[in-house]
């Protein structure tokens, strides 16, 4: 058993994470040296809810039904590298977009799946971090939040010092055990 972060994600990002065609998270929050196993908790949104079809493609619809997979832990992906941005907070959103057309921005703001505005309104003027995402895994039945043990203490490796479960969802992350 290990330490490892749960991270919360609406289901829309989560839909793109696990039909691997987001590979990056962009936190504002996020420890920068983790290089580890991320477990990907799916938030309970009121307006999106997510559900694997058929075919194994996961889509997000308006409502609720008995599959709906909001409230569990669907997978992990690992993290691999934990960037900091900042390089374009000073610019206005016409200039960021066109600068950004040549520069790395362009690539992030596709890897994350975001448009300039977005990340700007998200971020404002706070630098963030940019968590690349590899090998996503699906998990063949979702995990409730109470078969993980969560740490008292934020930096602390110690097993002995756990919670008997965890109850609720991490706003943003948290440390856990896993297997």
């Amino acid at each position: 058993m290990k330490r490892i972060i749960l991270l919360s994600v609406k289901p829309k990002y989560g839909a793109l994470i696990l039909n691997k065609e987001k590979s990056i998270e962009i936190r504002k929050i996020f420890p920068i040296d983790y290089r580890d196993k991320v477990l990907l908790f799916i938030t309970n949104d009121k307006n999106q809810y997510l559900y694997r079809n058929a075919s194994g493609v996961y889509k997000v619809f308006k409502y609720k039904g008995a599959n709906a997979l909001n409230g569990h832990i669907v997978g992990s992906f690992d993290c691999n590298d934990v960037e900091i941005i900042e390089h374009f907070f000073n610019v206005s959103l016409n200039q960021m977009d066109t600068q950004c057309r040549h520069t790395d921005c362009y690539e992030l703001k596709c890897k994350a799946r975001l448009t300039i505005d977005e990340l700007n309104k998200y971020l404002g003027d706070k630098k963030g971090k940019a968590i690349h995402i590899s090998n996503v895994e699906e998990f063949a039945s979702p995990l409730k939040l109470s078969q993980l043990q969560l740490f008292k203490t934020f930096n602390s490796n110690d097993m002995h010092n756990l919670h008997k479960c965890l109850t609720r969802a991490p706003q943003n992350y948290c440390y856990v055990v896993w297997r």
